[in-house]
């Protein structure tokens, strides 16, 4: 499994006579899995697993939170930020999730229906 990651940031002019130069941040994640990995992921219903919950807070105060999980990475999710720090903190807790995700995948893909642990 392979997450990737870009990043770009558009500069844009607000204001008729103030001419303010706004700064949109964007974020494009994308996850990458083998065949094997995608079986997994369709035959446990994996694809549902939310890695991150996004507010777009460029669009309003009442946007709706988005959440962005398996299935929306398969296919690859475009975020934009209004500000550098809160790009950071999602592709960090995105990460962070998709570490704990290949373990799940991981047992998943050889599950077994009884296991023993000895301490």
């Amino acid at each position: 499994m392979k997450l990737l990651f870009r990043r770009d940031a558009a500069r844009d002019t607000k204001g008729f006579i103030s001419r303010e130069v706004v700064v949109t941040f964007l974020l494009h994640v994308r996850m990458e899995v083998t065949p094997a990995e995608r079986d997994t992921i369709v035959n446990f219903g994996l694809g549902r697993k939310v890695f991150y919950q996004w507010e777009p807070l460029d669009v309003g105060k009442n946007a709706p939170i988005i959440d962005i999980n398996v299935s929306r990475l398969l296919e690859g999710f475009n975020m934009r930020f209004t500000d550098y720090v809160p790009m950071f903190e999602a592709e960090q807790e995105i990460r962070d999730n998709c570490e704990q995700f290949a373990f799940f995948l991981q047992k998943a893909a050889n599950f077994q229906k009884e296991e023993v642990f000895e301490y």
